[in-house]
């Protein structure tokens, strides 16, 4: 894999990441450190995908906590 490539797929990531940290962020106001450290420490673009979902669905922190 090239530098370039490997930065594109880093920024991903990190979009990713940021994006599911957002909307819990909308959704719940304020999202625990231990939570915040659990998402940035995910490097899978499949599995932040479907955070995201579960993120922009979850009834509560809690409920989201329990999907990861």
């Amino acid at each position: 894999m090239s530098t370039a490539e490997m930065l594109r797929q880093e920024g991903a990531i990190l979009a990713r990441q940021k994006a599911v940290l957002d909307a819990l962020e909308i959704r719940f106001s304020r999202v625990p450190e231990h939570l915040r450290n659990t998402i940035e420490a995910i490097h899978d673009e499949s599995r932040l995908r479907s955070l995201l979902q579960t993120a922009i669905q979850a009834s509560s922190l809690d409920d989201f906590a329990g999907s990861l």
